[in-house]
């Protein structure tokens, strides 16, 4: 889960993953939104899960990567 602020136009969020921290890749593709939740402040909270699910066994770090458009 992360905050986005509703009014950003222009800006895209995007989602990073990585098993040892130096290489990165896109994950997009890997990301489901489950929920966004208006905070009333001008943000919202977007809820993502991963699909498929990163294993149990497997360690992965994720970063947000924005973007100006």
């Amino acid at each position: 889960s992360y905050p986005v602020s509703l009014g950003a136009d222009g800006a895209t969020i995007g989602v990073n993953v990585s098993s040892d921290l130096i290489s990165w890749e896109d994950a997009d593709a890997d990301t489901v939104m489950v929920s966004e939740t208006n905070l009333g402040d001008g943000r919202a909270l977007r809820a993502v899960r991963f699909n498929p699910p990163i294993g149990s066994g497997d360690k992965q770090f994720v970063r947000l990567r924005m973007e100006k458009k």
